[in-house]
């Protein structure tokens, strides 16, 4: 995972897909592909927050929620 401040955009790669993520912006690159998010990246308390989902899903994860515990599960 890489940061770059002037753009505020994160940079992450994993087994040869790389995303891209701009803090308040709605897209999501994954490769040459745009991805429209229902929520942008945001900054909170100087930490960047993605959409787990999402970004779990462009490296070819699976993703539940359990609603007993509130927990979000991810399958790699």
């Amino acid at each position: 995972v890489d940061w770059d401040d002037p753009t505020q955009t994160v940079t992450a790669a994993k087994d040869g897909i790389e995303i891209v993520l701009q803090i308040g912006n709605t897209e999501m690159k994954i490769g040459n592909n745009v991805k429209i998010l229902d929520v942008p990246a945001q900054l909170v308390n100087d930490r960047t927050l993605v959409p787990v989902r999402a970004v779990s899903e462009a490296f070819n994860c699976s993703v539940d929620w359990v609603e007993e515990t509130q927990t979000v599960v991810i399958y790699e």
